[in-house]
């Protein structure tokens, strides 16, 4: 039986002999790698979490931002487009689409203040309140609820030509 052994480890490879003398394959060192890379992927989750948190946050924040930035562009639209009518005089009227985000709470076209327009919008942060001033008197036929939902619209703001009118805002 010796000489058998003795012929079957000088037939076998120089690279499997080296594999099987590796402290890879030694039975204490196993549970120490297998330790070793649970410490490793750990402590790489460890650092990752705190990144995500802060990823999470900023991306709310940008949208937060993008919202606030459309419902400002969409209210100076109007505001322009008020101030412009008014300026051209009686019997004219204007066209114009507007987009809304989501998170709106509330729309006030001349309600509070004759020259006034005002929208509140909700974001992580608490509500944000929008407010532009016109030059001229403006009212709006539009029910504010139709306006809370996100989306475009289409509003026609018109001059009438009787005296002492206010600059109209409706939905077309």
């Amino acid at each position: 039986m010796g000489n058998m052994r003795k012929y079957i480890d000088s037939k076998t490879s120089y690279a499997f002999r080296i594999c099987k003398s590796d402290s890879l394959f030694r039975k204490g060192k196993k549970g120490q790698i297998a330790f070793e890379t649970i410490i490793i992927v750990g402590f790489i989750f460890l650092l990752l979490i705190p990144l995500l948190f802060l990823l999470f946050n900023r991306s709310i924040s940008i949208q937060d931002e993008l919202r606030t930035i459309q419902i400002e562009r969409s209210v100076s639209t109007i505001v322009s487009s008020v101030n412009t009518v008014g300026s051209l005089g009686p019997n004219n009227s204007m066209v114009i689409e507007i987009t809304f985000p989501d998170g709106i709470k509330n729309v006030s076209l001349g309600k509070d203040d004759n020259r006034e327009i005002n929208i509140i919008l909700s974001s992580s942060i608490g509500d944000i309140h929008i407010v532009k001033m016109t030059n001229f008197n403006i009212s709006s036929s539009i029910d504010p609820q139709e306006l809370l939902k996100s989306g475009k619209y289409k509003l026609k703001i018109s001059y009438p030509d009787f005296p002492n009118a206010n600059i109209t805002i409706e939905k077309v």
